[in-house]
């Protein structure tokens, strides 16, 4: 018992609740009850009842079995606040072969084992011969100490339920291989994968009895090396008896199955085209990446109002920004970006704030959504969504392939985000307040229709997407599905040619491609007059734009077309140094406002 204690101690662990970041005196949970003594002062592995020899009446006799089956480590999921979910574990199912006989069997891959292991009742029943005996010293998982034990080593032919399939191996019997029943895959998810061409080993009905585990010494034999990943959390492996299913199951459903990307699924979007501009409508629509169920949000209509009343008078001193903001509503709104959405304030909110960047010659102001906005103690729509795998290449990449050819060029997408449709079932998450028409109300709510600046998930969206949409590229123009598969890093495309020729041809081909899916390839910039000559000829850019942009910046670096070099601009960093105090901190800040991707100025920063 002391034991026990000072490990959680070393561990820095409650020793009423076994959590982490808090001492016993600080804890509040409120589900803590021995089952031993019906004390709420700590659970029953560290009860002092655990270590008194009980007698041997019935009640004792109870409290003993009881007692074998708890896990120190894992005293179960009492807390609400975490999603319950499925763990999948990799099962088959597998015949035994013997005398012309066959025995039904169900197999665990477990690649932690060294030793594979068979029940010593199927062994019996199935009259499978020993081969030899071993005694081995068998380590349990977060045990110090080993049991000792003779076992008798089988030899084992397995056939595939389905196909002549054989292999033949040896395995040490014993009593139990899992004392926990390991439940098969629900029917619903067979059926999934089923309709995507996957035929699940361990299907149908179970015991959640495990017959055979197969260790790491024939692990090599069973599984062929053939994986398919369902999501970020799932992965299905093919072995000599079919294909097993591992991982968890938070929010499985149609949308997760058959894609690369975390429950991530693209389809067609069905946005009527009448009353839209030509390039608004959304080609695609996806959904929101949910790693936790979307009821787990929580009403923050309070909040959010009382954030868009404070938006709201920053505003009356700021009649540009506001001005701009209305201006942006009113495109959106048209374009059947956003739409009213009725008068229910029930559910989750998104606060937003104008970004202004008035430097910038095209959009000088912004609405960014704050999707981490939440009461205190609830969840946010991004504590419930994935923020999904970077699909973006390296910028250090990009910026060396951009230089090695003799004309480069550049350009971005146009209201990248705002060009992919979201699914009707999440956008009732995309809600935010908005000016109402007349003064007889506070506010109106509207609803997001397209991807939104401020989710976790968006970037990874719009990466997929457009990987989904170039995907279909691949064979009929490589080398431009290449171009934009490696060197467009989120909605900015730096690349090149050696030649005026093969880069007007990649320009103009990408500039075709993404306008497939209503991408606008626009603000195109290059170094040569030649290539941008060409493009004013096709209608793919500006007349005087290679005049007036002699300077631009390419992800982050300033790109003088001039001279046709790259640098860091440090120009608005010098000038704060006026104002800068010689401090740690102020060298720190300064430092981390550099964006040097490739290390130019590393010796100087570092």
């Amino acid at each position: 018992m002391s034991e026990r204690r000072k490990s959680l101690y070393d561990q820095y662990k409650c020793k009423r609740c076994l959590k982490k970041g808090h001492k016993k005196p600080l804890c509040k949970a409120k589900w803590v009850k021995c089952k031993l003594c019906n004390s709420q002062s700590h659970l029953e592995c560290l009860c002092y009842s655990h270590s008194v020899v009980p007698s041997e009446s019935k009640n004792n006799k109870k409290e003993i079995a009881s007692e074998t089956n708890v896990s120190f480590l894992f005293p179960g999921n009492p807390s609400k606040d975490i999603p319950k979910q499925t763990i999948y574990y990799q099962t088959l199912r597998a015949q035994i072969v013997n005398n012309n006989c066959e025995y039904n069997v169900r197999i665990i891959c477990d690649s932690a084992s060294e030793r594979s292991y068979i029940c010593e009742s199927i062994a019996e029943r199935a009259g499978l011969k020993t081969v030899g005996k071993e005694k081995l010293k068998i380590f349990t998982f977060a045990s110090n100490e080993a049991s000792v034990s003779e076992l008798k080593r089988k030899r084992i032919t397995l056939k595939n339920c389905n196909s002549d399939l054989v292999i033949t191996l040896e395995a040490l019997a014993t009593k139990t291989i899992c004392a926990s029943k390991i439940s098969s895959p629900s029917s619903r998810m067979v059926e999934l994968l089923q309709n995507e061409g996957f035929e699940l080993s361990d299907s149908g009905a179970s015991s959640g009895r495990v017959d055979i585990l197969i260790g790491n010494d024939y692990l090599s034999a069973v599984l062929t090396g053939r994986t398919h990943r369902l999501n970020n959390c799932l992965m299905l492996y093919e072995s000599v008896f079919g294909w097993t299913l591992s991982g968890r199951d938070g929010e499985f459903n149609e949308r997760t199955v058959g894609k690369e990307s975390a429950g991530l699924f693209i389809r067609s979007s069905d946005e009527s085209e009448e009353n839209l501009s030509e390039g608004i409508r959304a080609i695609y629509e996806t959904g929101l990446l949910w790693k936790r169920d979307a009821g787990d949000l929580s009403d923050n209509f309070d909040l959010a109002r009382r954030q868009f009343n404070k938006v709201r008078k920053e505003l009356k001193n700021d009649t540009f920004v506001k001005e701009q903001l209305m201006e942006v509503i009113k495109y959106q709104k048209e374009h059947n970006i956003i739409q009213e959405c009725g008068e229910n304030e029930k559910g989750y909110f998104m606060p937003f704030r104008a970004v202004v960047r008035k430097d910038k010659l095209s959009t000088q102001v912004r609405m960014v959504f704050n999707c981490s906005s939440c009461e205190k103690g609830n969840l946010s729509l991004n504590d419930c969504l994935d923020q999904g795998p970077n699909l973006n290449p390296s910028v250090l990449d990009i910026i060396l392939g951009f230089r090695k050819f003799k004309i480069g060029f550049c350009g971005d997408i146009e209201k990248a985000f705002l060009m992919i449709g979201i699914a009707e079932d999440d956008k009732k998450y995309l809600k935010f307040l908005w000016y109402p028409d007349d003064d007889s109300e506070d506010f109106k709510i509207m609803q997001m229709n397209r991807v939104v600046f401020g989710c976790n998930c968006s970037p990874f969206l719009l990466s997929a997407t457009i990987k989904y949409h170039i995907g279909k590229y691949s064979e009929t123009n490589k080398s431009c599905f290449e171009m934009l598969n490696g060197s467009l890093y989120a909605d900015d495309l730096c690349h090149g040619a050696d030649d005026v020729e093969s880069a007007f041809n990649l320009s103009s081909d990408a500039v075709s491609i993404l306008s497939d899916a209503s991408f606008n390839l626009r603000k195109l910039h290059t170094n040569s007059k030649q290539l941008h000559d060409l493009w004013i000829q096709n209608g793919l850019c500006e007349e005087n734009s290679f005049e007036k942009d002699n300077k631009l910046k390419v992800l982050g670096l300033v790109w003088n077309l001039e001279e046709d070099m790259l640098r860091v601009d440090v120009t608005s960093l010098l000038e704060s140094f006026k104002f800068l105090e010689n401090t740690k901190r102020s060298v720190l800040s300064t430092a981390a406002k550099v964006f040097d991707p490739v290390g130019f100025l590393s010796p100087f920063v570092v």
